[in-house]
């Protein structure tokens, strides 16, 4: 409980700021008109927020990584950037799926570069596939950020990171549980911002550098340390929860209620993926 207390107000505090400071840019985008650079600002915001983040939790924020965790900023500002294309409209749908695909395959092959334990056979194979669910997570996310405005999603993306922090941390990998931590809280700032501005869409780059983020925290546990890699894929899945508020039966619910239904799916999600690493590991007995 000390460790999560000491990284919430140390690591959580500085990188919410800085995500903060860099929605209120967007916001003032957006009351020019200038919609495009908005949304494009907002992934942005949530990019740099974590490497600010990221700086303060590993002490280094190298331009040429040499470990999977340090590849997780960068990839994260690249994901931003994508955002631009993200954020232009009138795109055909197969661009779209094509740019995130390539770019998800290339991200999990970064991450997995240094291992030394996979054959480059492997480290192929583990690529295209985790590549091609990621790109699939993306844009399920894209489009469910699209037609939630409210602030259930962002409040999804922070307690998916915050959960997935603690499986992290029972898989022996304290490093990369408090980066999940940092996630956390850059989410965090972006559920009271949208709080604040109410109807604020998160469509456009800030699904790609989340999902960029919780794939790589969770390929940097299954991979580097002990998470159990069913751990991570109902992590991965646990945001998309929100297209149950999506289906036919429950467009009649009450808005409260179809917005609990998706945050009690989530948290449902996301703690059967630490159950697992709880039932694989046990609890945290050292080795960090």
């Amino acid at each position: 409980m000390a460790f999560f207390l000491k990284s919430a107000l140390t690591l959580g505090l500085p990188p919410a700021l800085v995500t903060f400071v860099g929605l209120l840019l967007a916001w003032l985008m957006a009351r020019q008109e200038r919609w495009s650079l908005s949304r494009w600002l907002t992934g942005f915001a949530i990019a740099v927020g974590y490497a600010v983040g990221h700086r303060l939790a590993t002490g280094a924020l190298p331009l040429l990584p040499s470990s999977a965790e340090h590849w997780l900023p960068l990839l994260a500002i690249m994901a931003a950037f994508l955002g631009i294309l993200e954020s232009l409209p009138k795109i055909p749908r197969f661009w779209r799926w094509l740019w995130r695909l390539l770019f998800g395959i290339a991200a999990i092959a970064m991450l997995l570069l240094p291992l030394p334990s996979l054959s480059p056979m492997g480290k192929a194979v583990w690529s295209i596939g985790l590549g091609i669910l990621m790109a699939g997570i993306w844009t399920g996310l894209s489009g469910l950020a699209g037609r939630l405005t409210d602030a259930s999603l962002p409040f999804a993306f922070a307690i998916t990171a915050a959960i997935n922090s603690a499986a992290l941390f029972i898989a022996h990998t304290a490093a990369v549980s408090q980066l999940s931590g940092v996630l956390a809280a850059t989410m965090g700032a972006a559920f009271v911002f949208v709080l604040w501005q109410r109807r604020w869409s998160l469509a456009g780059g800030v699904t790609g550098v989340m999902v960029t983020l919780l794939f790589g925290t969770g390929v940097n546990g299954a991979f580097y340390a002990d998470l159990p890699i069913a751990s991570a894929f109902f992590l991965w899945l646990a945001p998309l929860t929100g297209w149950l508020r999506q289906h036919r039966s429950l467009q009649a619910w009450h808005p409260i209620a179809s917005i609990a239904l998706q945050l009690v799916a989530t948290i449902l999600l996301a703690v059967i993926g630490l159950g697992i690493a709880i039932w694989r590991l046990g609890g945290p007995t050292g080795g960090y």
